[in-house]
Formats: C-alpha cells, structure tokens, sequence
C-alpha cells in the first residue's frame, strides 16, 4: 500500500517560490498594498506603476479593479512581471481548471505557502483566505486573496520584459 504522499500527484512548479514572495515583498516596500486597497476606488482604469527588483531591473506592474458578480464587487488585481520560471515537482490539489478564459490551471496545494514568508504575513495582515492558481503553458501563476467570503486581491505574476529608465543626462 502506498503512502500518502506517493498517492498526491504533483506539478512542474517554480524551482523557488521565494523569487516572487521577494518580487512581491519588494513591490510592497514601493508601492504598499495596504495602501492600494485603501484607495482602490482609484483603479477602476488601468493604472501602470514602475517598480525595481532587486535596486536594479524596473518593471511595470499593472493594477486594476476587476468586478465580478450580480453584485458589482470590488476586487482589486495587481499584475507583476516575472521572468524567471524553472520548474520541479510541486503538490496540487485540483488540475484542469478553467480560470481566467483558459484551460489547464492547477490549484496549488497549501506547502506553496510554506515557501513564502512575505506572503504569509501579507495573509495574516490582511485577515484572508488564499487560493494558488497555476498553468504551465501560459507561464502564469493567479494568487486570489479571499476576506469575509469577498475576493479583495489578485496578485498575477506572468511573464513580462524589463522597463528602461532613461536618464535625464541623455536627453539632448
């Protein structure tokens, strides 16, 4: 009889889920998502703010409300760029989801968590409930935060490009 952990399936996941916890976490010393939250009625057109990774690479994070429901409610999505997926074995709990108009997302199971610090406090500060959506195809990972059975926040890390700043010293 196999145990169970050789009975739960698994999936090609980041090599390292602490790259976008730290994407995140460096996002948030920018721009805090406490404070997007507050003013979140000011991202009902798309919003683009640049941020730096690591003091040195500027990307740009797309923020948005998305409304969803009879309702009309509030959920605000933050996008972030993430370059840099490599893959290895990572549990799942469900597979073959359809989410965000495609096939083939995986909800992560909860040792993801375990792996990103940031995350985790942002979590507990928030006072939430969290889901991990994944799809290997589209190199696209959906984390859905979840308070008082309403979804607040959508953080999405996909692949994006690097933003060059350009000094004002070059400017003729």
């Amino acid at each position: 009889m196999q145990n169970e952990e050789e009975e739960e399936e698994e999936v090609k996941m980041f090599e390292n889920m602490g790259i976008p916890d730290t994407i995140l976490k460096q996002f948030n010393e920018q721009c805090p998502i406490s404070n997007l939250l507050e003013n979140a009625q000011r991202f009902d057109r798309k919003t683009y703010i640049f941020y730096k990774y690591n003091k040195l690479i500027t990307y740009r994070a797309t923020i948005y409300n998305y409304y969803y429901g009879l309702e009309q409610k509030r959920q605000l999505t933050i996008k972030l760029s993430y370059d840099g997926f490599r893959y290895h074995a990572r549990k799942f709990k469900m597979s073959g989801i359809n989410w965000h108009n495609r096939e083939g997302f995986f909800i992560l199971d909860e040792t993801v968590l375990k792996e990103m610090p940031f995350l985790q406090q942002l979590k507990q500060d928030l006072d939430c409930k969290l889901i991990f959506y994944y799809n290997i195809k589209h190199k696209r990972m959906d984390i859905r935060l979840k308070k008082d059975g309403d979804h607040i926040l959508m953080v999405t890390f996909e692949p994006g490009k690097r933003e060059y700043d350009v000094s004002d010293d070059l400017y003729i």
